[in-house]
């Protein structure tokens, strides 16, 4: 059965350490999991130069920002490219994560761990911090370990949710291997 995500997070990871990333959030998610203070009235539209301006950074190149509707609420879209998978924390909006990736013998390792959320307080739009939060990993490559519960589908992509309350701890999240 298809989920659908409060926040995703999908990295299309090469193996010279460029990446595309696309970010796909409603305004709630963004105010509660990163401490933004974009207007979640759904009501309002997106402020869409707002939002590149907030994905922007000397580590990402924003190549397009899209705004959606699901369930009364207004969704933001984003595609940025990455010149340094490893420098991706850098930027103000991926900064709860810490990026590695080397080339270990025959191996090319990738590590993110996923700190803590802002956990701000969004007010009465729906957000109860039970939303699902997700983060996919797409590789040119088999990948042969992780170690969490994920799911590996195709041999090059793995997928991890959690709850919005979980993201909220500082617990990191899973590494994964590509071969």
């Amino acid at each position: 059965m298809f989920k659908q995500y409060e926040y995703e997070e999908e990295v299309y990871l090469s193996l010279d350490g460029t990446a595309t990333v696309y970010v796909h959030s409603s305004i709630a998610a963004l105010n509660a999991l990163r401490g933004t203070s974009f207007d979640a009235n759904p009501a309002t539209a997106i402020d869409r130069a707002a939002i590149r301006e907030y994905f922007s950074s000397p580590a990402t190149h924003v190549a397009w920002v899209r705004p959606s509707r699901r369930s009364g609420r207004r969704f933001a879209h984003v595609r940025l490219e990455v010149d340094d998978i490893r420098h991706l924390g850098e930027a103000a909006p991926l900064a709860w994560s810490k990026y590695q990736f080397q080339k270990e013998g025959d191996r090319f390792v990738y590590r993110q761990a996923v700190g803590a959320a802002a956990g701000k307080e969004v007010g009465k739009v729906g957000w109860t911090g039970r939303e699902i939060v997700a983060f996919r990993l797409h590789l040119p490559s088999k990948i042969r370990d992780n170690n969490s519960a994920g799911e590996v589908r195709r041999g090059s992509r793995f997928s991890i949710a959690r709850c919005g309350c979980s993201a909220r701890r500082s617990s990191p999240w899973p590494s994964r291997s590509p071969s």
